[in-house]
C-alpha cells in the first residue's frame, strides 16, 4: 500500500448528498421523509464507511511508522 493508494482510497469515502441532513433534520424535528427502513440503510452505509476509515487510518499509520522506522 502507497501514500498514493491510500490518498485514493480516502477520497473515496462520501457519504451521499443529503444522509447526514436528513438523520439530523430527524433528531431535530422528530420527524424526516426518511422512513425506518431508510434510515437503517442509512446507518448501515455510514457504519460501513466508518469502518473502511478506520482501516485506511490503520494503514496510514503503519506507513508514518515504517517512515519513522
Amino acid at each position: 500500500m502507497t501514500i498514493e493508494h491510500l490518498k485514493e482510497d480516502l477520497t473515496s469515502l462520501q457519504i451521499p448528498k443529503g444522509m447526514i441532513e436528513q438523520i439530523v433534520a430527524l433528531e431535530d424535528q422528530g420527524n424526516s421523509d426518511m422512513s425506518k427502513q431508510q434510515l437503517l440503510r442509512a446507518r448501515g452505509e455510514l457504519l460501513n464507511q466508518l469502518h473502511q476509515a478506520q482501516d485506511r487510518l490503520y494503514r496510514l499509520d503503519v506507513i508514518i511508522h515504517n517512515l519513522h522506522s
